[in-house]
């Protein structure tokens, strides 16, 4: 018994199965899209076509025939699929990522801690040179989390020559605040000192009334929904408020590719074009965000003993949404190593035409896009007014 993959390019033998695996896995374990396939079974000089995608292939193959798959365009797929993957990872490697090679290999490339601060350092660098050259002059207000890309996003500033930092943090949400240890220490390995914004401040700013516990608010009233949503409004929120205090009109965030790329797939998804990046205007806030083309793998890798803390703290996420679009991003390199920085990039180009902010003066903050009536009254649901 054999399985060949046969296309206008030639007949190839597929080696990488067992008797167990079912078709589905042999498809996935060879890189073969199984939704653009058909199956064939040959055997004594005839074929007949069979389907199941679910069936073993000893369950669908007698053992004197043989199984063809042919996929249904006339595309090379040696030039997508790698003939070959090599690796460099060592001992003392903490992260590895795969890279294109070339186009019939792919490397799966081993980082030291070391290693991976270059990595996003000289990526952060790249960054502000091509897009916020003017941000190593500026005042600028950098959130921090304890999480693993701020506590990476921090040193590389430095190391990218921004002169004047100002690091804040946002207490309120429990499973973020367990970073605070976190935060303090990367802001005092580079003798930064950190605002911390307190719960009470961020209730305020966020227009909750008076007395009122926002979190057990918030989880009343969007019991559906996780904190992400409420904290990303209120890290936005608190960041800018900092930033006016301060004079400053930039701000930067640790969001990396797996991020902004999720984000972007989701906005497409739901037939909007992607929000802004690597530079975002909201209201009279410039937000930047210098790890867009840092692969969240490799930012934990620069402080592993953080990362692994910073996983420990998480809650679970609910949201099928949030999910399926981080899902697709974080996919595409294992799939196609490369493929996420050139969707990326052609996913910013389409970010400019992104033109929804606006102030809701019903809301007392700057939206992305519209907001429903009905939103609006769960809101304020939730702010107790």
């Amino acid at each position: 018994m054999s399985i060949f993959v046969i296309t206008p390019h030639g007949r190839f033998e597929v080696t990488n199965w067992k008797a167990e695996n079912t078709i589905l896995e042999v498809c996935q374990l060879n890189r073969i899209p199984a939704n653009a396939i058909s199956l064939y079974i040959e055997q004594a000089g005839s074929r007949r076509l069979v389907t199941n995608l679910l069936s073993t292939v000893d369950e669908l193959v007698p053992p004197d025939a043989n199984l063809t798959i042919r996929p249904d365009r006339n595309i090379d797929y040696h030039e997508i699929i790698p003939e070959t993957i090599i690796t460099d990872v060592g001992a003392d490697d903490v992260s590895e990522y795969f890279f294109s090679n070339n186009n019939r290999s792919y490397l799966l490339s081993g980082l030291t801690s070391e290693e991976c601060r270059d990595y996003v350092n000289a990526s952060v660098n790249a960054v502000i040179d091509a897009h916020g050259s003017d941000i190593r002059a500026a005042h600028v207000v950098v959130g921090i989390s304890g999480g693993g890309d701020s506590n990476a996003l921090l040193g590389a500033l430095v190391a990218a020559g921004v002169k004047n930092i100002y690091p804040v943090m946002m207490m309120g949400i429990p499973d973020w605040d367990r970073g605070k240890h976190r935060a303090e220490a990367i802001c005092a390995a580079h003798n930064i000192p950190l605002r911390v914004v307190e719960s009470g401040d961020v209730g305020r700013l966020l227009g909750v009334a008076e007395g009122r516990n926002w979190v057990q608010a918030f989880e009343e009233t969007y019991p559906d929904v996780d904190f992400e949503m409420l904290g990303t409004l209120a890290v936005r929120l608190v960041l800018a408020a900092v930033a006016k205090e301060q004079g400053a009109t930039t701000v930067i965030t640790g969001t990396n590719l797996e991020d902004l790329l999720g984000e972007a797939l989701m906005c497409i998804l739901e037939g909007q074009p992607p929000l802004p990046y690597p530079r975002r205007k909201i209201g009279d806030i410039d937000i930047f965000y210098p790890l867009y083309t840092c692969p969240k793998k490799i930012i934990d890798g620069c402080f592993p003993k953080y990362s692994l803390e910073n996983y420990e703290d998480r809650f679970p996420s609910r949201l099928r949404g949030r999910a399926l679009a981080y899902y697709l991003a974080q996919s595409m390199n294992a799939l196609i190593p490369g493929i996420e920085f050139d969707l990326l990039e052609g996913l910013r180009k389409l970010s400019r035409n992104w033109d929804s902010s606006h102030f809701d003066s019903d809301l007392g903050f700057t939206v992305l896009r519209s907001i429903s009536k009905e939103s609006k009254d769960r809101w304020n649901a939730f702010l107790g007014v």
